[in-house]
């Protein structure tokens, strides 16, 4: 006797009725409603959900086109599922095509096909001529929870990028579409409506973008906010349209870029900057060349944020030590003059002048102790000669106040030619007033030594302690010995030999 008998249950299972005899339960179809019958008042139709859709007979917006796509749908019985099926089009594409607050809308070819899939008119779905329909106030434009409004008059780059996005959303192009009708690459569209670089079009090229937006010129063209500026007063030029903005700059030089990007996209002049800060035009030249570390406070950045309608952000950097550039050697005094920063390139002269000149308590090392020897201290900035014979007044030039020095010392080894190209003989220029070990850490420097020895390293900050080495990114360092001195930091070199 089976274990099932015996526990007195039985399996029994279940009745399975032949195939024609299955019934197959379906879902309902939606209604279809006969559109020529609606009542001409009907306005809308409520969907198997429960939803109005909205009906208009003459359309006058993209939007109003978007949501007869959905009524005649709703008419036909069809979910977006069953017109995905019929049209071939994705279903994700008829939802966003139904979505009145969705910028996708299907082409003139789509629309003619929906139109005979649907037994529709094709006015009732026809997109083209129309523009996105305004909502609340002809100056704005409504759209996934933004707000894109028309800046009257632009009063910057920034603000005709800004119109140039909301004609192009209003007449509902895309970027692809608008460099179609103009005949430029998609890209260029892009870098005309981004905010961070500062490419715009010609005026040849920007009367067409007017014309295929169906918008006022005044309101894309620069000159509408350049009238009565100075001429001194400019638009970014060819060269700087690869500038682009970086949101939070880590090295000195990209908050420099910025600097000139937003100084750009104002059309401001740099004596125009300089007189709202309070500050020398000279001063604002500096802060914009690559070449000169000089840099503002954090007030001036306040300030110079405020003027230029800017984040703060944009001219701090990250990292205080990234402030300090490091230069290539130079071949001749001659090229080093012109290659060096401000700072050092006025003391070229008097460094040369000054290797012979008295020695600051420091005695020749040889090859076997630290490379350098010589150490010379420079006089306070005066008019001096320059390499070709004239006067400079280089106190002027470089607006340093009259006590910085400079010191050069004469390289005994070849200890960091493989690292800087720096060889033995060569002369290197230090500036004296960088002589804080930890806010210029990784870079050269001259360090005298308690043995009346001078040596130039990469010298590192390793908390209090300090570490030297003879390359950039070391891979051995060494402590610094006890009660050595930071002198300053090389700015530049004097090749012994072309």
């Amino acid at each position: 006797m089976s274990s099932s008998a015996k526990s007195g249950s039985s399996t029994v299972s279940p009745a399975v009725a032949p195939a024609d005899q299955q019934i197959v339960m379906e879902k309902p179809a939606a209604p279809v409603i006969d559109v020529s019958k609606l009542d001409p008042n009907v306005s809308q139709v409520k969907s198997t959900r429960g939803q109005l859709v909205k009906f208009h007979r003459e359309p006058q917006s993209k939007q109003d086109v978007k949501e007869n796509l959905a009524f005649y749908r709703v008419c036909a019985g069809l979910s977006q599922r069953n017109l995905a099926d019929k049209s071939g089009f994705p279903q994700p594409f008829i939802a966003n095509w139904e979505a009145p607050d969705r910028f996708e809308v299907f082409t003139w070819e789509q629309a003619k096909k929906l139109s005979s899939i649907l037994n529709a008119p094709i006015e009732h779905l026809d997109p083209r001529n129309k523009p996105f329909s305004l909502r609340d106030d002809p100056g704005e434009y409504r759209c996934r929870n933004m707000v894109i409004k028309l800046v009257l008059p632009p009063q910057s780059l920034l603000d005709l990028k800004n119109n140039l996005f909301f004609y192009r959303m209003r007449m509902g192009l895309t970027q692809e579409q608008l460099a179609g009708l103009v005949q430029v690459e998609k890209t260029a569209v892009a870098r005309w409506e981004n905010k961070k670089i500062l490419m715009w079009p010609k005026s040849d090229k920007l009367m067409l973008v007017a014309n295929a937006l169906n918008a006022d010129i005044a309101n894309l063209d620069p000159l509408t906010y350049l009238e009565g500026r100075d001429v001194a007063d400019s638009l970014p030029q060819d060269e700087d349209e690869r500038l682009r903005a970086v949101e939070a700059p880590r090295r000195l030089n990209q908050a420099k870029d910025n600097l000139r990007f937003y100084r750009l996209c104002l059309s401001l002049s740099k004596d125009k900057v300089a007189a709202k800060l309070g500050v020398p035009a000279m001063s604002v030249a500096a802060w914009e060349t690559s070449k000169n570390h000089q840099w503002m406070d954090a007030a001036t950045r306040r300030a110079l944020a405020h003027v230029l309608k800017c984040p703060e952000r944009a001219f701090s950097p990250s990292s205080e030590k990234d402030r300090i550039e490091v230069y290539m050697p130079s071949n001749s005094p001659t090229s080093a003059a012109s290659a060096m920063p401000a700072k050092a390139a006025p003391s070229l002269q008097w460094a040369l002048d000054a290797i012979n000149g008295p020695v600051a308590n420091l005695k020749t090392a040889n090859k076997e102790e630290p490379n350098a020897t010589g150490l010379c201290r420079l006089a306070p900035l005066e008019p001096a000669p320059d390499a070709l014979g004239g006067m400079v007044d280089f106190a002027q030039i470089c607006k340093l106040s009259p006590d910085v020095t400079y010191a050069v010392l004469t390289i005994t080894d070849d200890s960091l030619k493989a690292s800087t190209g720096i060889a033995k003989g060569d002369v290197v220029v230090i500036d004296t007033a960088q002589n804080d070990p930890h806010a210029v850490a990784g870079e050269l420097m001259a360090v005298a030594l308690p043995n009346e020895k001078a040596m130039v390293k990469f010298v590192f900050a390793d908390h209090d302690d300090l570490m030297f080495a003879n390359s950039h990114t070391p891979y051995k360092v060494y402590p610094m010995p006890k009660n050595s001195l930071v002198l300053g930091r090389v700015v530049t070199s004097i090749k012994a030999h072309a």
